[in-house]
């Protein structure tokens, strides 16, 4: 299911397999004999595959984020730029762990065993099965080299260079079969020392294992409350925290970590915007209309050191207005106007919106309450006034008539029963 709504079938790749398919069954056979046609018709292929084929379908639109994010690193020679503005949307929110470039540091600590052991299978097997013309082996050493290229791009690739290094490395030691027997134990000895090596990097900080900078102990605080406070009601999180809650919590999620569509980054982006640039207001009517209530705000969106991974390099809203909610949720929770704070630990806060309607009937009561006032009947507008906080505590003309009300009956005022007003 997955595959049909991104439009596999009608992918690039896929365009070629139909296309050497038709070629198969119609192309004639001097065509597909001669070499230099073969050669001109795959081309052809992979020019109607890249160009044509996409636009048949969803893959295109689906997808085109990630061919974005390369011609950015290319054009910024594979380093971040520090001024959002020089990247689009979808560059800047892409070029993130496990998106972001490969560095020198990084690949040492990665790989202290491998990279010098691929560099030795490669430098010395491939001259060996190109003169055999051992196939697998030459296919295992381009598959090896086109994943070290992907994963300086895109580190997320460093699986593929562990696996296709150890299969050159095991079709190296293969081909020491047919050596001495010296050369074939140093073979042994420097693919176990490399392999000795990767797995003494690993054992050695086991917290490495999982993702970097990811505070479990609050997730996990965060989903009990929920599960306990708020089974099953929507919520609004930024994208990264949205997968946590719908997998371990069970709250349907509005922003989606998987935004391979146009209308998710959208979504994404539209958020991120409210919340560094918009009033308070406007970013609590867009949760409203995604038929929302609860919403939890992530802290750390200020911190200096973390700027590039921050959503507000994301929306290129470095200072954001003094009245953004993000500066209000961050600093003074309990100041929100139309978010109501409900429960809260070291990294994440939950708040609850004033809804739109909840907004409308609170100024209802306030009109009421104050019309009570001004005829006399204290009683009445103290439970108009009452009535009106608790559904919007914010709301200024209740607050008005209950102080009054409030400074009236301690001062002994005590008016005699009024009519209800003319008509």
């Amino acid at each position: 299911p997955y595959l049909r709504v991104q439009g596999w079938m009608l992918s690039p790749l896929m365009g070629f397999g139909w296309g050497l398919l038709a070629l198969a069954c119609l192309a004639p056979a001097r065509w597909t004999r001669d070499k230099g046609c073969r050669l001109v018709l795959l081309i052809a292929l992979a020019l109607l595959a890249w160009g044509l084929w996409p636009r048949l379908g969803p893959y295109r639109a689906n997808y085109s984020h990630f061919s974005e994010l390369l011609i950015a690193k290319l054009r910024f020679l594979n380093r971040k730029p520090l001024d959002p503005g020089l990247l689009t949307f979808n560059q800047r929110i892409l070029w993130v762990p496990a998106l972001h470039s490969a560095s020198w540091a990084l690949t040492v600590r990665l790989f202290p065993g491998l990279l010098g052991l691929w560099l030795l299978v490669a430098a010395t097997g491939w001259r060996t099965a190109w003169r055999r013309r051992e196939a697998i082996p030459i296919g295992w050493l381009l598959a090896g080299a086109c994943s070290w290229l992907a994963y300086v791009f895109f580190v997320r690739f460093h699986v593929f260079v562990a696996l296709f290094a150890a299969l050159s490395a095991g079709a190296w030691l293969g081909s020491l079969a047919a050596r001495p027997r010296p050369k074939i134990i140093a073979g042994w000895l420097i693919v176990l020392g490399a392999f000795t090596l990767e797995a003494a990097q690993t054992l050695r900080a086991p917290e490495r294992w999982g993702r970097p900078n990811v505070y479990y102990q609050e997730l996990r605080e965060l989903t009990d409350w929920l599960r306990a406070n708020a089974p099953s009601e929507p919520i609004v999180a930024n994208f990264g925290l949205s997968a946590y809650v719908l997998t371990y919590a069970g709250n349907p999620i509005v922003l989606h970590p998987k935004f391979e569509t146009p209308a998710l980054r959208d979504r994404v982006e539209q958020y991120g915007t409210l919340l560094f640039t918009a009033p308070e207001r406007a970013l609590r009517d867009w949760i409203a209309a995604h038929d929302t209530e609860l919403y939890i705000y992530a802290l750390g969106e200020f911190f200096p050191d973390a700027l590039p991974l921050q959503m507000r390099y994301f929306v290129n809203a470095l200072d954001p207005p003094p009245d953004a909610p993000a500066r209000r949720f961050e600093r003074e929770p309990l100041a929100a106007r139309y978010f109501h704070f409900l429960w809260g630990n070291r990294k994440y806060r939950v708040f609850r919106i004033l809804t739109p309607a909840a907004e409308r009937l609170a100024a209802e009561q306030a009109a009421r309450a104050q019309e009570r006032l001004e005829i006399g009947d204290l009683e009445a507008a103290h439970l108009l006034a009452a009535a009106a906080l608790e559904n919007d505590p914010g709301q200024p003309r209740a607050q008005r008539v209950l102080g009054h009300v409030l400074a009236l009956q301690r001062a002994g005022f005590d008016p005699p029963p009024a009519a209800d007003p003319a008509p």
